[in-house]
């Protein structure tokens, strides 16, 4: 069993110089993206996200939703990714649903998050989004969170996923731990990569695992 987040720790030891992440006309390597979701997991546990709780992810394919997402996972949270395509009350019954407290927020989608009738905190990501706080500039000045914080060993809630919500109401069903079985055994993996566009190298995880259209690398859906 391996969870993800030393998956990613793993390859920033042993390929750290190798593509992980592309979006938005930029590359971050397996060691700049493992030090991007430290730097956001300290911003995180800076506004209060504790191990067990849910955090919101209400973005388009940017870089801030991975960030986060890992962010979240070192510490031992849950992620609530919110479809983008929602609209206000939607959006507002997920959170109030979930019980998220903090919820990271694309600046194009703001004015959809203003409507939204929540105690919520919002972290704004790709941009500004006036009277709340960016997650990109705190990043920038946060200090890497350390080995001298391990993430929470066992099985541990990785993400909470709502469905559209076309017919009713969003429902959201408990999916994956972090703990959820990884195949990165080299001849297993030339299985998936024989079943995928995806480049040598890709540690699939299962289904319910990592989904970011905007990545290109290992840790992008397979």
């Amino acid at each position: 069993m391996i969870d993800f987040v030393s998956v990613l720790d793993q390859h920033a030891r042993t390929r750290g110089h190798e593509l992980a992440l592309r979006a938005e006309g930029r590359d971050w390597t397996y060691a700049q993206l493992a030090e991007q979701t430290r730097r956001a997991a300290r911003v995180l546990a800076g506004v209060g996200v504790v191990a067990g709780e849910r955090i919101a992810i209400f973005t388009l394919n940017t870089p801030g939703f991975v960030f986060a997402l890992f962010g979240a996972w070192r510490l031992g949270a849950a992620v609530v990714p919110v479809n983008h395509k929602l609209q206000a009350p939607e959006v507002q019954y997920v959170l109030q649903h979930s019980g998220a407290r903090v919820a990271v927020v694309d600046a194009a989608l703001a004015p959809v998050a203003r409507r939204v009738q929540t105690g919520v905190r919002w972290l704004a990501t790709a941009g500004d989004a006036e009277g709340w706080a960016s997650l990109d500039a705190l990043m920038a000045q946060a200090e890497p969170y350390g080995d001298e914080h391990p993430a929470p060993a066992g099985d541990v809630l990785a993400e909470v996923l709502y469905t559209s919500g076309t017919t009713g109401r969003p429902a959201g069903p408990r999916a994956a731990c972090t703990t959820t079985p990884i195949c990165s055994r080299p001849r297993c993996a030339r299985r998936h990569r024989s079943r995928s566009r995806h480049r040598t190298g890709c540690s699939r995880p299962c289904p319910s695992g990592i989904r970011h259209r905007s990545t290109t690398g290992s840790l992008a859906r397979c």
